[in-house]
């Protein structure tokens, strides 16, 4: 099951696994025919790799193929017809449908992302799920739910020492507490963020707490502090492949040279 090559591959690839997407969900489909041992863990060790090849592009920005990788993985491991863990490429397809303005599809695909992990005891997956839930649920400012699912992938990360995922309950919660104007709960959850980021070597989620909490002192008229804050984060993201945050910090340190009322250095 090779993944395709170019732009255009993927393209194609887009509408084949749609298609078959669509069958599956539609149940047009009969996936009852039987399947001999080999056929079936082929398709689980296929749908596995192609599932983390889904990851890589997620981190690398990649859109079109993390999309098409995530379908890829979905329809591979519902077509072996025995229980895989794919809750995090469905829970990718539920967050990509939500902020495409599909919010039923995205609904749904969480959903089956919650029974897929359930079914397989995939804890990692759940975490997963509840954390891009809430990411998706964030742009929709429904804090209550953003708060409770942030609070469950939590708990999940704590009882199974996933420092990743309560790293990313944790953002989350200081990006709900920012934009409901708690400014200074927002600088102390990223502070904690930068703490443990510090201790654990993560340098994702170090530039994260740094410059998220440089965010909320900037709101509180703590230039200097932001400024430090946002220096240290921007030299931490110069060798990630992580292109939203390369967008954000600078334009934080540039908001912090204006307010400071130097022009030349924010152009």
């Amino acid at each position: 099951y090779p993944p395709p090559r170019s732009t255009l591959g993927w393209t194609a690839s887009l509408l084949v696994e749609l298609g078959r997407q669509l069958l599956h969900r539609s149940g047009a489909v009969t996936r009852g025919h039987s399947r001999d041992e080999l056929d079936q863990q082929m398709l689980v060790e296929a749908a596995m790799a192609t599932h983390h090849f889904a990851e890589q592009r997620y981190y690398g920005f990649e859109p079109l193929p993390m999309i098409v990788a995530s379908l890829r993985a979905v329809n591979l491991g519902e077509s072996a017809r025995v229980a895989v863990p794919i809750a995090t490429p469905y829970a990718m397809l539920g967050m990509t449908a939500g902020i495409s303005k599909l919010p039923a599809l995205g609904q749904r695909y969480f959903e089956l992302a919650r029974s897929a992990a359930v079914r397989t005891s995939d804890d990692a997956g759940m975490a997963y799920s509840l954390y891009s839930k809430a990411a998706w649920r964030i742009g929709g400012g429904a804090w209550t739910e953003v708060y409770a699912l942030c609070d469950e992938c939590a708990a999940i990360a704590r009882r199974t020492r996933n420092l990743k995922a309560l790293g990313m309950a944790q953002t989350l919660i200081g990006h709900a507490a920012f934009y409901t104007g708690q400014f200074r709960e927002s600088a102390r959850i990223y502070r904690e963020l930068e703490e443990t980021a510090r201790s654990t070597g993560d340098l994702q989620h170090l530039s994260w707490g740094l410059y998220a909490g440089a965010r909320a002192r900037l709101c509180l008229g703590e230039l200097e502090e932001s400024r430090a804050m946002l220096l240290e984060s921007n030299a931490l993201l110069e060798p990630l492949v992580e292109v939203p945050s390369k967008i954000i910090a600078p334009g934080l340190l540039a908001s912090v040279h204006l307010r400071s009322g130097d022009l030349q250095a924010a152009l």
